[in-house]
């Protein structure tokens, strides 16, 4: 995924691939178009990579609170990308996210009915090439067992971002 980090007042971006072997860090800077590539290092505080003389610690990215994330949706919709919205839900942590979202009903004879759908709370539940970190696609799972819809519901990121921002879908911090 890609994260931002501020470093020495410059907002960078940096590509960290979510597997455990990180060959190299892909960095942007904020108004330029030009990549360069650095090589990641580890000490006893975790992985960094080197920037203008600083350590950079892959967990030091930039933070963006739900609420923030909420107000810059109403603020300005066009700007919120999908990475917002896994910044927002990494921020917060996985299991402090709540949706309510459609989800489509079962009939009797346990046959999807996709003319029909219930709002429901539901959670992230993370799996192989599911997971937040990858900005791919996610599985919401009701929090409560019910029988008459489905048990989850996959999501590209962008289609979840794109029903919140339409209102289809709510997000907010568990209570």
């Amino acid at each position: 995924m890609i994260y931002q980090f501020n470093v020495k007042g410059s907002i960078i971006y940096a590509n960290i691939p979510n597997d455990n072997i990180v060959a190299f860090v892909q960095i942007t800077i904020q108004g330029q178009k030009d990549t360069c590539s650095v090589v990641p290092y580890e000490d006893e505080k975790g992985q960094y990579f080197l920037w203008k003389d600083q350590k950079v610690y892959f967990n030091d990215w930039i933070r963006m609170p739900l609420e923030s994330f909420l107000k810059r949706i109403e603020s300005d919709a066009s700007s919120v990308r999908s990475t917002h919205l896994c910044y927002a839900i990494l921020t917060e942590g996985i299991d402090r996210i709540v949706f309510e979202a459609p989800f489509y009903t079962v009939t009797g004879d346990l046959f999807i009915d996709t003319t029909s759908r219930k709002m429901v709370k539901c959670k992230i539940k993370e799996s192989y090439c599911h997971e937040v970190k990858d900005n791919y696609k996610l599985n919401l799972v009701p929090l409560e067992k019910d029988n008459s819809i489905c048990d989850k519901r996959s999501y590209y990121v962008v289609d979840l971002l794109q029903d919140i921002k339409e209102k289809k879908i709510k997000i907010m911090l568990c209570e």
